[in-house]
């Protein structure tokens, strides 16, 4: 049986996911070489889909580099392949588990990303009076 969910993503997720078509377990070292995205990247848009229970996550080791593993859910997986996020989400007390965290952490990204722009756009317009 096979079940079908429709999901709205940034292009980033969607190749990550599409990963997993070609093989039901990566690395986060891998799908970073795959894509020529950093590590961290990839580990903070591959929380969505942990979220989203679409894979399960737990730590790994590949060439004496910790890292994080991913594995595609099936009916029958999530008993086989222990997800270290669900671990983390019981100790949170709060409810919100990862997908809180996912969702502020990109949050905050974007907007300290936008604080950047803005610092330097209001330089520039301090000092535009001084420009020749």
């Amino acid at each position: 049986m096979v079940l079908t969910r429709e999901f709205y993503c940034t292009p980033l997720h969607a190749t990550l996911i599409t990963h997993f078509e070609d093989a039901d377990v990566w690395t986060a070292v891998e799908l970073s070489n795959e894509t020529g995205v950093s590590e961290d990247v990839i580990k903070e848009r591959m929380g969505y889909w942990v979220t989203q229970r679409i894979v399960t996550s737990r730590p790994s080791v590949v060439d004496h580099i910790n890292t994080t593993a991913y594995q595609l859910l099936s009916a029958g997986t999530d008993s086989s392949f222990p997800s270290a996020t669900s671990q983390d989400d019981e100790e949170d007390g709060d409810g919100g588990g990862m997908c809180g965290r996912g969702a502020v952490s990109v949050g905050d990204q974007d907007a300290e990303a936008m604080s950047v722009y803005e610092s330097y756009i209001n330089g520039m317009l301090a000092n535009l009076g001084q420009l020749p």
